[in-house]
């Protein structure tokens, strides 16, 4: 009688290896949100490896940090450093892309300068790509579009206006929302907070960004907008958001070099929606901010 071969047993399926997921974060901003999308895939699937050049929140989400990157990574560089520190990354994520086998998606986040030429060291190796936070071309550069497409294959679009854009373009988009708007303003816990700032009228919130060239190039114009303010109305008072101590240093050291710091302005660290809320106004450079200070409804000059 002819040997029968025991037929093999299934491979279980939580032994195949998953493919690898890599992000790409240079700001703060795209640290948070990117840390959120994170900690979803991770919920959904505790197994799949995921990678970043990326910050704290995203290493906290279950990323791998191949490389930090954050407050005074690429984006906040000048001139010729700039370009070297660009140079730099690329070399290194082609060298990483090149060592670590079963990647297959590049998941860059906003900073397009910093991202579009990953998207084409990653495209060049054949995975796929698809942008979290869409690059805001319609706002500064149209033009951009057809370089998009060639280094895209989606995009995950924050603003609802954003979706219909990209489509009418050629590009596959999809809005999924802006992680600020999921959970409701924690005013009760804002007033707590905010009850540490100057009292007096009018209230106003400066919020000079947190990139080196971006506080050389606004703060300067910031803080004269703000002693014009108290020129006109003696009684203003006003409250300086800074991202990070580092920030808080930097704008103190500057306005030394602008006529000093004002009497009546305070430096607030890390509490960015605790002075929205104690604001009446906001004098700010373009940015998430913008969202976080019409999340709370206050006027605002960009």
């Amino acid at each position: 009688m002819p040997q029968v071969e025991k037929p093999k047993p299934l491979e279980d399926a939580r032994s195949t290896p998953l493919p690898g997921v890599l992000f790409t974060s240079f700001e703060p901003s795209g640290d948070e949100h990117a840390a959120a999308v994170i900690a979803e895939l991770k919920r959904r699937e505790p197994r799949l490896p995921i990678y970043a050049w990326g910050g704290p929140a995203m290493q906290a989400a279950g990323a791998i940090v191949v490389e930090r990157t954050g407050e005074d990574a690429v984006m906040g560089l000048p001139g010729l450093a700039k370009v070297l520190e660009h140079t730099r990354i690329n070399n290194r994520v082609c060298e990483w892309l090149d060592g670590t086998p079963g990647i297959n998606l590049l998941v860059p986040v906003d900073s397009p300068a910093a991202n579009f030429p990953i998207c084409k060291i990653a495209k060049r190796r054949g995975l796929g790509v698809m942008h979290l936070v869409a690059p805001q071309v319609w706002a500064w550069g149209g033009w951009r579009i057809r370089k998009l497409r060639r280094l895209t294959d989606g995009l995950l679009c924050l603003l609802p206006f954003e979706e219909p854009w990209f489509r009418e373009r050629g590009l596959e988009a999809k809005f999924v929302g802006h992680p600020l708007f999921d959970e409701a303003v924690p005013r009760e816990q804002l007033t707590r907070e905010a009850s540490a700032y100057p009292a007096g009228t009018p209230r106003i919130a400066l919020f000079p960004g947190s990139r080196p060239g971006e506080i050389a190039r606004n703060w300067p114009m910031l803080l004269d907008a703000y002693r014009a303010l108290v020129r006109e109305h003696p009684e203003t008072v006003g409250v300086v958001a800074a991202t990070t101590p580092a920030v808080g240093d930097r704008l103190r050291a500057l306005a030394g070099h602008e006529g000093g710091w004002p009497a009546t302005l305070t430096c607030a660290v890390g509490a960015t929606d605790a002075v929205i809320h104690w604001s009446e106004l906001a004098l700010v450079v373009s940015g998430t901010v913008t969202l976080q200070i019409a999340r709370q409804q206050r006027p605002m000059v960009i």
